[in-house]
């Protein structure tokens, strides 16, 4: 399979600009292997940088942090999924279950050459052997359902019943609207247009309504899960959960978003509102395994968001679809190298 493959490249930002380079597959250094790329998927944060002109620093970087593959290391080609964290596994916070706040750590597709190619070395404890029968796109989504798990289970309590509004119609914010249902919330999925998400009205356990619809001060706790372009969202969940309940943030604002409300409003009625970043192995729990687990029963769920599948050299043509208000647009985009398939 490498000597097939000698002539790869991958999508690089130099100096603002997403150009296509052409490559040879990266040397693994020691600890390191060398994973073919099957499937990459297009995060929002992705979106969210990508779409901008010029794009954000570093001066070169290589995007993609949500990737399947081949482990091509030894005799045995294995199919794999790749955790995009990168930390020390040495301070304390790594000590302590919480690799995402590690201050070394490095991330996938930032700080390190990310997914958007044909090939990456990734440390080989960054890798996950996927089942042979698995379809590896469904791997894709490890990174935003191991977000959504880390949101429900590390900030919010467990409340029997409890009702829950997610807002968003993203991966994240899909994704946990799963989870929490499979946990038993009563779920309602909240979106700025409903006709975004409809698709999912009989594969997901979950009520699905217009967020500006929604009664104030039902819900139990609000998980803001959305684009964070302004502080609506946000404003909406404050108004949306009960007095003495819980707001989540994972929703990853744009620098300069500022929320105009009184504060004394907010705290008067005893919310807790907890910050809820990536994703840790805290309490005997790894999320990453555990989204893994999921994932592995192939719910209708994750085959809907991993339906919208483009070539990986159409990646300029995917984000410029996927900026516009078209209803045909996928709720996520999912890359692959021609070859991938075939190979």
């Amino acid at each position: 399979m490498r000597n097939a493959h000698s002539r790869t490249g991958g999508w690089t930002v130099v100096d603002g600009r997403l150009l296509w380079r052409t490559q040879a597959p990266p040397e693994p250094g020691p600890g390191e292997v060398l994973v073919k790329v099957a499937f990459a998927g297009v995060c929002g944060s992705d979106l969210a940088k990508l779409n901008r002109s010029p794009i954000p620093a570093p001066e070169r970087w290589r995007p993609g942090h949500e990737v399947t593959g081949w482990d091509l290391n030894g005799s045995l080609i294995r199919p794999v999924t790749v955790n995009p964290l990168i930390p020390c596994d040495d301070c304390v916070r790594c000590s302590s279950g919480e690799p995402h706040l590690c201050p070394a750590l490095r991330r996938l597709g930032w700080d390190l050459p990310g997914g958007f190619a044909h090939f990456l070395s990734v440390p080989r404890t960054a890798v996950t052997e996927l089942p042979e029968e698995a379809d590896l796109a469904y791997g894709v989504l490890s990174d935003p359902l191991a977000v959504a798990i880390h949101g429900v289970r590390c900030a919010l309590p467990a409340i029997a019943g409890g009702r829950l509004a997610v807002i968003g119609s993203g991966a994240v914010a899909i994704c946990t609207a799963a989870y929490a249902a499979h946990l038993g919330w009563h779920v309602s999925l909240l979106a700025r247009d409903v006709s975004r998400v409809a698709v999912l009205q009989d594969k997901l356990n979950a009520t699905l309504g217009l967020v500006g619809d929604s009664p104030h001060a039902r819900f139990d706790a609000v998980v803001d899960a959305a684009s964070g372009g302004d502080a609506q969202p946000l404003d909406t969940a404050l108004a949306l959960v009960r007095d003495g309940g819980h707001v989540v943030v994972q929703n990853a604002y744009a620098p300069g978003v500022r929320l105009d409300r009184d504060l004394r409003d907010v705290f008067r009625r005893s919310l807790t509102i907890t910050g809820s970043f990536s994703f840790c192995r805290r309490d005997g729990h790894d999320d990453f395994a555990d989204a893994l687990s999921l994932l592995t029963a192939q719910p209708a769920w994750a085959t809907v968001l991993t339906h919208g599948r483009y070539p990986l050299r159409e990646l300029p043509e995917v984000l410029a679809r996927m900026r516009t208000s078209d209803p045909g647009r996928p709720l996520k985009a999912v890359l692959t190298p021609e070859d991938a398939l075939t190979s």
